[in-house]
């Protein structure tokens, strides 16, 4: 079914562009709502700093490593109580500004999570975040101990194969245990053809097992919808919000987006380049945490590069540099996203009349329900962003029209 506005519309006459607008009270809302969250992530980097700094300086790392070695001889135990024992300090510390976090969202009424489901998802992320960081700190210790000069390209080579399963089992193991999902052909067989037509436009061949309805609306009013996954595992993922808020033919729209991701390897390539990433920042940690440790490690009680009581140094190091590389990492991001919008376009102008339009309503209606910022401070969105804009989003929408000048397109014939 088309908007009223096309069906009404004058023949011939070109309709003037959807602008992104809010109501007045919204408006308000969503420009504080996206300040508060746009600081509150700075403070929480460096609140992160500050507390690794206090624990680097009051010897924690060293006191911890002391006791595990009064407890065992065994390195690998000593790292069982050093690393947990650092995460669950920071976190639990920092556990105010993610209180604040999840308040803002339910105030703005992006959440309607209740608050122990809310704590028992922390606790989850917590748990998940202890193992996996305690056994990459225990991988890189120890190829550190057993090969000082080569272990950064050892480390790098390994953290190929170890993205890529993490990648592989997150859609399966471990995003399930926060929100359920269920295939769409289970849940609403009536779309599943409409997302098919989507595919076959494209010339794309995607199973109907690969596409997966979440269920959001227990704890968000939010919408969204997403592809996740690697090889075997990958997916295109819609919440339950977003099928109630659209029309088939907006949720098409969102799917098409959503395949243009699965289409273009985007998940393959952004390991890539989160490997890349992780190389050079192994070669600048290492000379950073050497230098520190040469000139500070007796006052610090740190031995070397391979003691556990680095580790909230190391950590301290790594949180820097995810900040400083946070502007590369978000900006290959949003490049991604327009490629994803491309090819939305691309493959909804065979099925839609005004696919730009139909897109510029969907970004529209998508933007008002989850606030977001109307006028996007060019800094935060600069650092920040992982998406376009939405005011961005609608207008390129609006405006890419290869056909109409002879131009070849980019992705879908």
């Amino acid at each position: 079914m088309r908007p009223l506005l096309l069906l009404f519309a004058p023949a011939g006459r070109a309709l003037a562009d959807l602008v992104y607008q809010l109501p007045p009270g919204k408006y308000t809302e969503a420009i504080a709502y996206n300040r508060a969250l746009d600081w509150a992530y700075f403070f929480g980097t460096a609140g992160e700093l500050i507390v690794l700094a206090a624990m680097v300086r009051w010897r924690i790392g060293a006191t911890l490593r002391d006791f595990g070695e009064r407890i065992t001889k065994r390195r690998f135990l000593h790292g069982l109580i050093v690393a947990p024992a650092v995460i669950v300090i920071v976190r639990l510390l920092l556990l105010p500004l993610s209180i604040h976090r999840q308040r803002l969202a339910v105030e703005y009424q992006q959440s309607v999570q209740a608050w122990p489901s809310w704590f028992a998802d922390w606790a989850k992320e917590l748990g998940l975040e202890i193992l996996i960081i305690s056994l990459g700190a225990w991988l890189l210790l120890g190829l550190i101990r057993r090969s000082p000069r080569r272990w950064r390209l050892y480390a790098w080579l390994l953290s190929l194969p170890i993205g890529a399963f993490i990648a592989l089992i997150s859609p399966i193991a471990l995003e399930p245990m926060f929100y359920r999902f269920d295939p769409l052909e289970a849940t609403r067989p009536d779309l599943v053809g409409a997302v098919e037509k989507v595919a076959a436009v494209a010339g794309y061949k995607i199973q109907p097992d690969r596409i997966f309805e979440m269920h959001a609306a227990q704890k968000e009013n939010a919408v969204n919808a997403y592809m996740t996954g690697f090889g075997p595992s990958r997916r295109i993922v819609l919440w339950d919000t977003t099928i109630a808020a659209l029309t088939p033919e907006q949720i098409q729209d969102v799917f098409a987006h959503e395949l243009g991701h699965y289409a273009l390897n985007h998940v393959p390539q952004s390991i890539a380049l989160g490997s890349l990433l992780l190389l050079l920042g192994l070669i600048a940690a290492d000379r950073l945490l050497r230098a520190i440790i040469a000139r500070y490690g007796p006052q610090l009680r740190i031995r070397g590069l391979e003691d556990w009581a680095v580790l909230p140094l190391a950590f301290a190091v790594l949180v820097l540099f995810s900040f400083l590389s946070d502007p590369l990492v978000n900006g290959y991001s949003r490049w991604q996203e327009r490629q994803a919008d491309i090819y939305e376009l691309e493959v909804m102008h065979a099925l839609v009349p005004n696919a730009g339009r139909l897109s510029a309503e969907v970004d529209q209606i998508m933007g008002r329900i989850d606030l977001d910022d109307p006028a996007p401070n060019p800094f935060f969105e600069f650092w920040l962003y992982t998406h376009p804009s939405t005011p961005d989003r609608m207008h390129f929408a609006q405006h890419y029209d290869p056909w109409s000048s002879g131009h070849h397109t980019r992705y879908v014939d």
